[in-house]
This record gives structure tokens, sequence and C-alpha cells, in this order.
């Protein structure tokens, strides 16, 4: 049988996806989630192999911050939702947080030509420079249970998502994951 240049564009095409598609570090998306449904979520982390590292479990709490924990967030005058975000560690291996950049869609005004923000960075930390008591490496088998993690729109529109993206180190290979927590007024 006679193999032509369709077969090696498909063959390059396989091959170059292959190689893609095994990388360790994930490219950053920013989804649309469905904003009535995404108030509770758990996702799974896994490695390059499959395995799941890191269970994440985020659980909306209400309009106001649990008492007893200190927030900075001016929730009295400024309409907020809050959560509470849980990371677990299901190795043997720590668990290094390197990054955590939050996006949100209605954190400028909406463009008069689009009707629809896009997404825009409004938050970045990188805890290999500032540490961070709540992002400190996750011990093997810990569990940390984060309180009054609070989203509100900028320009006070109906709703909003922030897009939290978190990069980790699982031993020598990082990942990038992101969660997504919706605002509603």
């Amino acid at each position: 049988m006679k193999k032509g240049p369709v077969a090696f564009v498909i063959a390059s095409i396989a091959i170059t996806g292959l190689l893609f598609g095994c990388s360790t570090t994930a490219s950053e998306k920013i989804a649309k989630p469905d904003r009535q449904v995404d108030r509770y979520f758990q996702r799974m982390v896994t490695d390059y192999q499959g395995r799941p590292i890191l269970r994440i479990t985020g659980e909306y709490r209400g309009k106001q911050p649990y008492a007893g924990y200190d927030t900075a967030v001016p929730w009295k005058t400024i309409d907020t939702d809050f959560y509470n975000i849980e990371f677990e560690n299901l190795t043997s291996n720590k668990i290094a947080f390197i990054s955590k950049k939050v996006y949100q869609r209605n954190a400028q005004p909406v463009s008069a030509e689009r009707g629809d923000p896009v997404p825009v960075l409004t938050e970045f930390a990188d805890f290999t420079r500032e540490q961070d008591p709540d992002f400190e490496s996750l011990e093997p088998h810990e569990d940390r249970k984060l309180i009054n993690w609070a989203v509100h729109t900028n320009n006070q529109l109906s709703d909003d998502v922030a897009t939290i993206v978190f990069r980790i180190r699982h031993m020598e290979h990082e990942y990038t994951f992101n969660i997504f927590l919706a605002y509603h007024k």
C-alpha cells in the first residue's frame, strides 16, 4: 500500500498531540462555568500518570463570614459571597503551592461593543517569593480548610465568576489547575 503526504501529515499531528498531551505543565484555561450550579464543587488533580494527588472541595457558605474568622472584605457595604475551600493531599509526598492567579470577568466596566467583559487578572501571588500561611506546602495526607474566601463583583453587576488558577509542585513535576467561585447578587 502506497503512503503519501496525507499519511505523513496525519502521523505528524498524532505524534505532536502525544508530545504536548503528556506535558506535566498545562496551560491556563479560563472557561465559562455554569454560574447556577458551581456553588459547590469537588475536583481532583492527577499526576502525569493519571493518579490522584490533590482533592479540592469548595462550598458556598453565604453572604456573611463565619464569626470568629477575620476577613478584610467590606462585606457589610459590598454584596459578597463566602466560600470554604479545602485542599487534601492524597499522596505520601509534600505538595508545594507555587502561585495563585485570580481572574474576574466583571473586574472592569462592560464593553459597549461586546456587552460581555473578558476575564482580567485581578490578583497574583508568587508563593516562592512571598510566604502565605494558607498556602504553605501540604504535608503527606494533610488536609487544609480555608474559611471565608470572598467573591464579589467590582462594578456590582448581578453575577461574576472568579477563576483561580493554581500552580503546584508534586515531587519533580509542576501542575496547573483552576477552580471557579461564582458570585450572585
